[in-house]
């Protein structure tokens, strides 16, 4: 069988990583984990560039180190941890219009890894679908009751696909009289509500509701966000990172939660 051009290429990046050891990963013989790999669109086999990449290591909620990385144009990275961390960690890829990339490795010190990974582009909502779900609602102040904008309201759904676990999101901002609307795709969702001003060095405390959204259902949400003031240096404790898409304790939270509704309805 004749191979394409994109088929050669693909082939060529998939075996690039195997003559080629750079010096992060040549340092993990040593001192601690390196992972190498190529970062390809799933659908068409071709690297993706500027991906974000993150390698977790630690136990539990809490990370001990993380390291930071961007594919180069031909969509490799490599990521090294040298926190000797609890072996057990995370990989995780990020890029707008991407689905967001997780999957759990465990690693020792003096280890290296080739791993190339997969990322499916994120599908669009379309609200004049007979299935999409619609959710709404208002966000206001606890205390006084006032309407709060500019509110980020992201709903993320724990999908399953190419063997790992992924969030498909979809996000809007509430507006001037807070309120906001947002479509999705009937899943099981956690929705986080989220205020955070930069200048003013303060934020709101995040709310999380979780639910199975049925086909064609309208769900009307209001919420309301606990005001608190964080300057560092100042006693309190540091602005919450804001950081795209949903932490480690989010993602745990939704896909326990997932996995015991779908078990739940498995039995009935």
């Amino acid at each position: 069988m004749k191979k394409t051009p994109l088929a050669m290429f693909t082939l060529s990046l998939l075996l690039l990583p195997i003559f080629s050891i750079s010096a992060v990963a040549q340092q993990a013989t040593e001192y601690g984990v390196a992972i190498e790999g190529i970062v390809m669109d799933y659908e068409t086999g071709e690297p993706i560039n500027n991906v974000t990449v993150n390698l977790i290591l630690g136990s539990g909620v809490v990370v001990d180190e993380a390291y930071l990385n961007h594919t180069d144009s031909v969509g490799r990275y490599s990521v090294y941890d040298d926190s000797h961390a609890d072996p057990r960690g995370e990989l995780s890829a990020y890029k707008e219009g991407y689905m967001r990339y997780k999957q759990t490795i465990d690693a020792i010190d003096g280890t290296e890894r080739y791993i190339n990974i997969e990322m499916s582009k994120e599908e669009s909502f379309d609200q004049n679908a007979p299935d999409s779900v619609k959710v709404y609602g208002r966000v206001s102040d606890y205390e006084t009751g006032n309407p709060l904008k500019e509110v980020r309201v992201k709903a993320g759904a724990v999908t399953f696909e190419g063997g790992s676990y992924a969030y498909q999101a979809n996000e809007t901002y509430t507006d001037k009289n807070g309120y906001y609307e947002m479509w999705i795709k009937p899943n099981y969702y956690s929705v986080e509500f989220y205020k955070y001003c930069e200048e003013k060095e303060y934020h709101y405390d995040r709310y999380i509701f979780s639910k199975h959204f049925e086909p064609g259902e309208e769900v009307k949400k209001d919420a309301t966000l606990i005001y608190e003031f964080q300057v560092e240096g100042s006693g309190g404790t540091a602005p919450a990172n804001d950081t795209p898409g949903f932490g480690v304790l989010e993602f745990v939270g939704t896909l326990g939660a997932a996995l015991l509704f779908l078990a739940r309805r498995k039995k009935s």
